[in-house]
């Protein structure tokens, strides 16, 4: 008897709640649709609107996940599995929600400064190429003289649809009544020419960086929306991911501004776009750049430190994959071989046996490099799977014998599988793989028992 007010209350407490959510849920979508309207008719520009329908989707994407994942559990009285141990959950919902809204106005910004900059930045999504040529063609303003080298007068003649729309009209009328010639206008007009010219002249020095920092922020939205989807199928999604998605849309374009710097000189009209989207995808290819580059200038050498070894070479590993284990500081085989497993768990969204078998996996890597592929060749692809087949000194020799590979290679690592640290890692691998397949048992058989009922 005395259990059924508390129950009452805790029914009473997950109603409300599920009320503030749904509150919450309904006055963002009005706020959401009321401004979209007001955008319309007041003639808002289009990547303020662009941004605004885009970056709802991670608060959408957010809502629903916090419903499902919470709101659904805490119905079914199992909140215990999915929220952390005294979590308040309207407190854990606020958590949620200013991440998310927060995300949507950077993208919301992100457009703006992309796509509804003034004069031809605003281009800058559907005509990068020309825009690069354009920058190549302004040698013309690097003649204090005043004389116009013909080729390049020919090209900046080729750009006045371009340049008549924002810059000047009647200049450019003049400079196309004498393409024969080889200077400016009468000294009357120059002087206006030269004005708008080194207005131009900022403009387009501009592209570059204006190249640079529209696709390494399209490069970034394209990687957080699929992996906010991704997070969202795999049960993966928490209020620090968004956080670390605001830090990237302000990192990601930040390296390319400043890889764009580099390339100053030489700018690579085709190719620019693609490389600054790749480095929004992995903005460390950026910052591998800029060291390489700052190294060479200031004549640095680079400090010699032990070889790492590369996550890559585990089996099943993948680009993604070893992106989400370096975000938790995984960088390497070293690192991942004695992580803490916890922590592991609760940050990268793997099951348990997944893993266990990367860190397996590891195990085995660091400490017979050389003959990894070779043992996983033969059948022994991690640690645990070396304990259990090279048990036996005699068969330990006759496998060694038959892979090509040392002996006593083979029998300094089972030596060192005996000390306490090394030990204790092998059996706790091996218990959380057995408590695993346990529960995927438990699980069968209910259903199996479920369909014959």
């Amino acid at each position: 008897m005395k259990q059924k007010p508390s129950s009452q209350r805790e029914d009473s407490k997950a109603s409300k709640i599920e009320l503030l959510f749904k509150i919450i849920a309904v006055a963002y979508g009005v706020i959401l649709i009321i401004s979209l309207i007001i955008c319309y008719f007041t003639a808002c520009p289009r990547g303020k609107i662009t941004g605004l329908i885009i970056g709802s989707l991670y608060v959408i994407i957010a809502l629903f996940y916090f419903y499902d994942n919470f709101i659904l559990i805490k119905r079914e009285e199992s909140v215990g599995r999915s929220l952390p141990h005294g979590t308040n959950l309207r407190g854990w919902l606020i958590k949620w929600i200013f991440p998310a809204v927060g995300l949507q106005a950077f993208v919301v910004l992100g457009f703006f400064l992309t796509v509804d900059q003034h004069h031809l930045k605003g281009k800058i999504y559907t005509h990068p190429y020309r825009l690069g040529n354009m920058y190549r063609t302004m040698e013309i303003f690097e003649n204090p003289a005043g004389n116009i080298p013909k080729r390049t007068l020919e090209e900046l003649i080729e750009y006045e649809e371009w340049i008549v729309d924002n810059f000047w009209s009647a200049e450019v009328s003049q400079l196309k009544e004498n393409p024969n010639g080889t200077s400016l206008p009468p000294k009357t007009d120059s002087a206006i020419i030269r004005e708008t010219a080194e207005r131009l002249k900022r403009e387009v020095y501009g592209f570059p960086f204006a190249i640079a920092l529209t696709f390494g922020f399209l490069g970034t939205l394209i990687y957080t929306l699929q992996d906010t989807a991704y997070r969202y199928f795999t049960t993966d999604l928490y209020p620090k991911t968004y956080i670390k998605y605001l830090v990237r849309f302000i990192f990601a374009p930040s390296v390319c501004l400043v890889v764009a710097y580099f390339f100053m000189n030489d700018w690579p009209v085709n190719l620019a776009p693609l490389l600054f989207f790749c480095i929004g995808l992995f903005p460390q290819i950026g910052v591998d750049f800029i060291e390489e580059k700052a190294r060479a200038l200031l004549r640095l050498k680079k400090g010699e430190k032990k070889r790492e070894i590369p996550l890559m070479q585990i089996q099943g590993m993948s680009d993604y994959i070893i992106f989400r284990f370096r975000e938790v500081g995984v960088n390497n085989a070293q690192n991942l071989a004695f992580s803490d497993f916890p922590y592991l768990r609760n940050n990268v969204g793997f099951s348990d046996r997944r893993i266990c078998d990367y860190i397996a996996q590891a195990l085995l890597l660091v400490h017979l490099e050389k003959d990894f592929t070779t043992l996983q060749n033969f059948g022994i692809r991690d640690i645990l799977a070396f304990e259990t087949v090279l048990e036996n000194e005699k068969d330990l020799k006759s496998i060694a014998e038959q892979m090509g590979i040392a002996s006593e290679k083979l029998l300094g690592v089972r030596r060192l599988l005996q000390e306490k640290r090394l030990k204790k890692r092998v059996n706790a691998l091996r218990n959380i793989i057995a408590r695993s397949v346990d529960k995927e048992v438990d699980r069968v058989s209910r259903m199996l028992g479920e369909k014959q009922v």
